[in-house]
């Protein structure tokens, strides 16, 4: 429930308190790592690899850029659920003071984007699996085997007793395993300083293959730059405990991390593309020419460990959309019916939650993984670009509520911060624009 009253910000809960030492902060670090690699999983590896492959440096601006609006969005939103004034716990209890129906379409078209990119998802995990077991159940229903055995899995790391500890965990090793796998890849596959200073100007180039440049670059921003994503990063800090102004510091700490571990696997993903399938007419455009990129870095034994990576990733990710995007869901759902949240409290504790969760992100995407429907690639691609017609009244909504005293009282955004996020929502409203001008290029190539 809301309060309309001011509280006293400064207050910290009790039995959470910010750590004082290097040490303790380093321990206490989490919930960036996992956005992060949520983040990643679903659209930064596949984008900077088809990017990179395509268009050698040319669009690595795009990627730079949208990594840089996308941590000043969600560096924004945890501002106002830590610091503001009137007692939210949650961002989008903040939107309900906008417009009562903002958080329940938010959680609408966040739950159908998670359905979407969990299909995408799940073909990724079914068929790393399915490589890494080396053709487990065949070519035709093999990968929709593995897919299964990698989706119950994740139905069973949702049924653990302590769910985001069991999350922040499982994310702390992925990032350690692509980190690893990439910059291996990296230092043998050599590189360009120049030419990647090159691809810092803000150049288009001519489409190649099936995924158009404009496309490719629309689906950066949507993906890396300011989608509802964004929103998750809220729940797993208020799920680590941090709440109040006194874990600002920290919370800035934590999700600079994520995005610096982020940011060197985009890099070391985005320069094997380019130094090794740029310009040899080679375009990633299924699962298989992410393996062809590893195999020219590093050699046969780079095929294996891109299925290790892709597997890693992809199987962290199912878990965390699903989890977090219900939450997202379920909370716009009792701020928009407040006997609702009366009766059940907690979010997790509606009944609504565990269906959602394992019945309609977990279970009824595997329709993606059957045979014959479109890899995980062009699933991500198309995903990710639809993700771009949330952003703008995200960003607006967001404007309005850190950049008014009476929200934030003394955290109120300074005026370059309110210019960045205006200018981030410029770019939003551009992307929705020319994601319909992509995808219907996309289509109409699709059909010839």
């Amino acid at each position: 429930m809301q309060q309309d009253s001011p509280v006293d910000a400064a207050t910290t809960p009790a039995g959470a308190v910010p750590p004082r030492t290097l040490r303790g902060m380093a321990k206490a670090l989490g919930p960036g790592f996992v956005v992060a690699m949520a983040w990643l999983g679903t659209g930064d590896l596949i984008d900077s690899a088809v990017a990179g492959a395509n268009y050698g440096y040319a669009l690595i601006w795009a990627m730079l850029l949208a990594l840089g609006a996308r941590l000043i969005v969600t560096s924004s939103l945890a501002k106002y659920q830590l610091c503001n004034r009137i007692g939210d716990e949650r961002i989008l209890q903040g939107y309900h003071r906008l417009w009562r129906g903002f958080p329940l379409a938010i959680g609408v078209g966040g739950l159908i984007l998670a359905f979407t990119i969990n299909g995408a998802i799940m073909t990724g995990a079914g068929t790393a699996l399915h490589k890494l077991t080396g053709g487990l159940g065949g070519e035709t229903w093999g990968p929709f085997i593995c897919t299964v055995l990698a989706t119950a899995g994740a139905i069973a790391l949702s049924r653990s007793r302590k769910e985001y500890k069991t999350i922040e965990w499982v994310a702390r090793a992925v990032v350690v395993i692509l980190i690893a796998t990439f910059v291996f890849a990296v230092i043998r596959s050599g590189f360009s300083p120049w030419e990647l200073v090159q691809g810092l100007a803000f150049e288009v180039p001519e489409s190649v293959g099936v995924l158009g440049a404009g496309l490719v670059v629309v689906s950066l921003i949507g993906a890396v730059g300011g989608s509802v994503a964004n929103l998750l990063y809220g729940y797993l800090i208020e799920d680590k405990g941090w709440k109040g102004p006194a874990f600002r510091p920290l919370q800035r700490v934590d999700l600079w991390s994520g995005v610096a571990a982020m940011v060197l696997i985009n890099l070391c993903v985005w320069i094997v593309a380019a130094e090794n399938l740029s310009g040899r007419d080679i375009t990633i455009e299924s699962p298989e020419g992410l393996a062809t990129m590893m195999q020219f870095a590093v050699g046969d034994m780079g095929v294996p460990l891109l299925w290790l990576a892709l597997f890693a990733i992809t199987f962290d990710n199912l878990h965390v959309w699903a989890y977090g995007f219900t939450k997202l869901f379920v909370d716009g759902l009792h701020l928009t019916a407040p006997r609702r949240s009366a009766r059940y409290g907690d979010l997790k504790s509606d009944p609504l939650f565990r269906p959602l969760e394992i019945a309609f992100l977990l279970v009824l995407p595997l329709v993606f993984a059957l045979p014959g429907m479109p890899n995980m690639v062009v699933l991500t691609i198309v995903a990710n670009s639809f993700n771009v017609f949330l952003i703008p009244g995200i960003i607006v909504g967001l404007v309005m509520l850190t950049s008014q005293r009476k929200y934030m009282g003394k955290f109120v955004n300074k005026w370059w911060e309110t210019v960045l996020l205006v200018v981030i929502g410029l770019v939003g409203f551009w992307a929705v624009y020319h994601t319909a001008v992509g995808l219907g290029d996309l289509v109409a190539q699709l059909q010839s």
